[in-house]
């Protein structure tokens, strides 16, 4: 698996997780209105893993 590959990975996990995030709250789980505290720190790890996979994504077909 390259580094390409996995940057690619790591960007697909966070946006599902992102888009998961926002489909629960869409759908009402939870006990807030709105986004609540957990949802914030999920986004936030999500948005970090979509950053890590950007900087992988450069380094090409080397292995990983």
């Amino acid at each position: 698996m390259s580094k390409r590959q996995v940057g690619f990975l790591f960007i697909g996990v966070g946006v599902l997780a992102i888009v998961g995030m926002f489909g629960m709250d869409m759908v009402g789980a939870g006990q807030y209105n709105g986004i609540g505290p957990a949802q914030k720190k999920g986004m936030i790890v999500s948005a970090g893993a979509i950053l890590f996979g950007l900087t992988l994504v450069p380094l090409g077909d080397r292995a990983a």
